[in-house]
């Protein structure tokens, strides 16, 4: 699920907005969430959205992670809020994870050394480094992150990306080629009716 109709993730309104339609889809689902954000400001924010929800918060840095996924683990109904290092390596079986939910596009940091040099090299080669640098690498963070839920031909689940870019610049399209096979969808009504039949099963 792209959720298009959100305000430009670069806008002050859409902070609020997808942390409205993220509290939506966990509290449609029962928990079972596990939300992967770009930033600790998302993190922060989620946190204290979600605490007023009907699910159980487990939030990252309130316990070690080993702790904090057995906790997840163990409670179907919570909900899982946490940033990058979440982004791989975690493998939560069964029903306890059913909606995957990412904040924004993962993009790397215009400021961060690596990248910035990553981008002059491309630059000098001719090359556009947001073509040949920001997008493969938030292509291969994305497939990770939706990889959380889709981890064998069986698996059910929603995947929400909140940041509208994905349904509605040029480039969606070859981030949206790199995630799992799955139904896709860019209308909040059929992604809510989704997780209601899931919880229904």
């Amino acid at each position: 699920y792209a959720a298009a109709s959100l305000p430009d993730p670069r806008s002050e309104a859409w902070a609020d907005a997808a942390v409205d339609e993220a509290r939506d889809l966990l509290e449609l689902s029962g928990g079972r969430g596990l939300v992967l954000t770009t930033s600790y400001r998302m993190l922060d924010r989620f946190a204290e959205r979600l605490a007023g929800s009907e699910v159980r918060l487990l939030v990252q840095g309130e316990l070690p992670k080993q702790a904090l996924v057995a906790a997840f683990e163990e409670e179907e109904t919570s909900v899982l809020v946490a940033t990058m290092g979440f982004w791989e390596g975690l493998d939560i079986p069964g029903r306890s994870l059913e909606v995957v939910v990412i904040d924004k596009l993962p993009f790397p940091r215009p400021d961060d050394p690596l990248w910035t040099a990553r981008r002059e090299v491309a630059e000098q080669a001719g090359l556009s480094s947001f073509g040949a640098v920001d997008l493969p690498r938030a292509a291969v963070l994305l497939a990770q992150g939706a990889g959380r839920l889709i981890r064998s031909v069986e698996a059910r689940g929603l995947v929400a990306v909140l940041d509208p870019r994905l349904a509605t610049k040029s480039y969606g399209s070859a981030l949206v080629r790199a995630l799992p096979d799955m139904s896709r969808t860019a209308d909040p009504e059929v992604a809510r009716e989704f997780v209601r039949r899931m919880r229904s099963d």
